[in-house]
């Protein structure tokens, strides 16, 4: 199996490109470096209850259909692409972070920083303080390249189209773990910054094409967009994010980590969504194109 370090990211191609789109998945890595588990103070298991579990398998249909999918193998718990690159907490580090590090955003404040202090689960993944150099490494050898490789996908789909759209695919807890006062989640929530990174007509034809499929949609809450949906949005040179979060009890089982069988059902939604929004970039795609 070739290593983290050597094959950080997964970029599956399609014969032919022909749709202006580009799926990624930053959270559903599933590739957990031995001396990374050895030294947490959690299982395997606890671990990966922060990982988006086969999210890129639920959207890999947009391979056929003309777009690719890019994947980062390293898991979420051991380096974080949906954040900035230097997204850290200081409490985590036995040496003094250099001036240039974000110590102070929301994530951070959270633990949940481009190097993670916890799981999803509020439990801390070590009981001793890393080097900064640790950190370093795994951002230069996972959350760099994965960044450096959808610049490319943006840039490449933008010369060949006119435009980009980027849907950034994860998956959220479902409803089991969540409090009797708050409000169920929806199957899918959308993010697009209020609307500020999609055309409001191609978020809507989303929603519309899940709620055919008779599923719930809300958009940009809790869920707005992260990083990745935040940053690559560019209007001006017609680039466009759309964050797409799937209710994990619609396809797996969060304690086993494994597929139920409405995961088969809901792949079909997602092949169905995905041929959707291709017929319309072949018919309404011009509109689109930078001028």
């Amino acid at each position: 199996m070739k290593s983290l370090e050597s094959h950080p990211i997964e970029i599956t191609y399609p014969e032919d490109w022909r749709l202006p789109l580009i799926f990624s998945s930053p959270h559903s890595g599933d590739h957990y470096p031995i001396s990374f588990v050895e030294a947490s103070c959690l299982s395997l298991t606890d671990l990966r209850q922060s990982e988006d579990y086969a999210v890129h398998h639920l959207f890999e249909a947009c391979v056929p259909l003309g777009a690719p999918l890019l994947t980062a193998r390293f898991p979420r718990v051991f380096c974080d692409a949906n954040r900035e690159a230097w997204e850290l907490d200081p409490d985590m580090f036995e040496d003094p972070l250099p001036p240039f590090v974000n110590r102070h955003s929301p994530r951070v404040s959270a633990g949940l920083g481009t190097i993670p202090r916890i799981v999803s689960a509020d439990v801390a993944i070590f009981d001793r303080k890393l080097s900064f150099a640790e950190a370093e490494h795994r951002i230069t050898a996972c959350h760099m390249p994965y960044h450096e490789a959808l610049q490319r996908l943006i840039e490449k789909c933008r010369r060949q189209f006119g435009f980009a759209l980027v849907i950034d695919c994860h998956s959220m807890p479902g409803n089991s773990g969540r409090e009797m006062a708050e409000p169920p989640l929806s199957d899918f929530i959308l993010g697009n910054r209020f609307g500020r990174t999609c055309p409001q007509e191609i978020t809507d034809l989303v929603a519309a094409t899940l709620q055919e499929k008779d599923h719930s949609v809300a958009f940009n809450s809790p869920y707005a967009g992260g990083y990745i949906t935040r940053t690559y949005a560019d209007l001006a040179r017609n680039i466009y994010t759309l964050q797409i979060e799937i209710n994990r009890d619609l396809y797996m089982d969060p304690k086993a980590l494994s597929l139920i069988p409405g995961a088969q059902d809901l792949q079909e939604v997602l092949g169905f969504l995905l041929k959707r929004l291709g017929d319309y970039f072949q018919k309404s795609g011009q509109k689109y194109k930078t001028a």
